[in-house]
């Protein structure tokens, strides 16, 4: 495995070595991620990225009948979110190609773990025996807690006692682990180290293998980039013999992209935390004890707040609908369109930021997480002071808006003289 990891790596260029070093070393210095992986040099080439996707996944939709293609039916919105097409474009470097080849494989594991793919997972979707599985914590990723160069690190203890819980119950558990960091902005620049701890206390218990091959089967399914993968075997009484054929048997089953990041660690077990401290992970954070088992204490507490955090925003978006509900019934008794405000929200939403056009248009906005057509502003400008006599912004911006509606036009809820800048979208205007 090392050898074919070597050869591997000499294939590379001169460029790419240096990345793989500065990944595998962890200096904040040398693994400047957050620059390199952020190589989109305009927001234009940031639309060019997601318009190829979306033409792509567009093509899928009509031609395939796999589970990408009926979460594209079923839910196009949030599959085709820019948040989350992002997220997916920077796991595999902006590849456009790479990234609708994972997405494919990513919704077919989802739909086999879990049985839907039209929404994110929550704690209110798992099984009890997975919530159970969950806090065993023979898989947990490191919430809150990271190595020197900022970057957030995983744990599967492959060889602890894992009770009765079943292969796909553990993959569930790592599965929605995975989900929620992948939300992390910084995740998705950064990357995640991973690391598979290997320990048997007595040399007659076996490995599952086929777990193994399973576990690392779904690594390339996640939208998080693989910045490292370290294998820990503890050296107990010459049992790392076998652990060593299977930390070897894991290198081989890994792509060449991980491969070229893999470390294989061996020896006791203050030998092997001091050997992690060099490579920049906090020794005293490895959430595993001496004798093999796993510490849960920093995972239950997250488990709690994320529970906390997740029942908070299932209410927000009921109230939502309720609202869009509302909305709608208003509409209707009006004869206004729903989206009749769309457009001026989009343009006035690229100008001074959603939260500004959402709080000026109201109930007139269209849902969450809709794209913007004319894209992201990097730089917004901040939302204008009401003029007097002008209308109003703010709560207010949505009473101007039903007033509009209610005298049947559809005019801009304001003049663009107020805001001193063009409609139009930004290309339209440069000089």
């Amino acid at each position: 495995p090392e050898g074919r990891a070597a050869r591997e790596l000499g294939t590379l260029t001169k460029s790419e070595r240096e990345k793989v070093w500065a990944d595998l070393t962890g200096n904040a210095e040398l693994s400047s991620q957050d620059q390199r992986l952020e190589q989109i040099s305009s927001l234009a080439e940031l639309q060019q990225h997601l318009m190829e996707l979306n033409q792509m996944l567009n093509q899928h939709a009509m031609t395939q009948t796999d589970a990408l293609a009926r979460a594209l039916h079923r839910a196009q919105a949030y599959v085709c979110e820019v948040r989350n097409l992002v997220k997916f474009l920077r796991s595999q470097e902006w590849d456009v190609s790479k990234t609708y080849a994972m997405m494919v494989t990513h919704f077919q594991m989802k739909l086999d773990l879990f049985g839907f793919v039209e929404r994110d997972v929550t704690l209110a979707d798992l099984d009890q025996r997975t919530l159970q599985c969950l806090e065993h914590a023979s898989y947990q990723l490191s919430f809150g807690t990271t190595d020197r160069a900022g970057r957030a690190f995983s744990i599967m203890n492959v060889t602890c006692d894992k009770g009765s819980f079943t292969r796909e119950e553990i993959l569930r558990s790592a599965w929605y682990q995975n989900m929620v960091l992948s939300e992390d902005e910084s995740v998705q620049r950064l990357g995640i180290v991973r690391m598979g701890y290997l320990h048997l206390a007595t040399p007659n218990v076996t490995v599952d293998h086929e777990f193994l091959r399973l576990v690392t089967s779904i690594i390339p399914m996640l939208p998080i980039r693989v910045v490292a993968l370290y294998i820990v075997v503890t050296d107990n009484k010459g049992v790392n013999k076998v652990l060593l054929k299977s930390a070897e048997l894991i290198v081989l089953m890994v792509n060449s992209f991980v491969r070229v990041r893999t470390r294989i660690i061996h020896g006791s077990f203050v030998e092997n935390m001091y050997h992690l401290m060099c490579l920049g992970l906090p020794a005293d954070r490895v959430p595993v004890h001496p004798n093999g088992t796993p510490k849960n204490e920093m995972l239950c507490s997250f488990l709690q707040q994320r529970q906390v955090w997740e029942q908070q925003h299932q209410l927000s978006a009921l109230r939502q609908q309720q609202q869009q509900q509302q909305q709608v019934s208003t509409m209707d008794a009006q004869g206004q369109a729903p989206d009749a405000y769309y457009e001026q929200f989009f343009r006035y939403s690229y100008y001074y930021g959603e939260e500004a056009a959402r709080q000026y248009y109201g109930n007139w906005s269209p849902p969450v997480g809709t794209p913007n057509p004319y894209g992201v502003n990097p730089n917004p400008s901040p939302a204008p002071a009401a003029a007097p006599g002008s209308g109003a912004t703010g709560s207010q911006g949505s009473a101007v808006v039903a007033q509009n509606s209610a005298a049947g036009t559809s005019a801009p809820v304001r003049d663009s003289s107020v805001r001193k800048v063009s409609n139009l979208p930004a290309w339209m205007t440069k000089s």
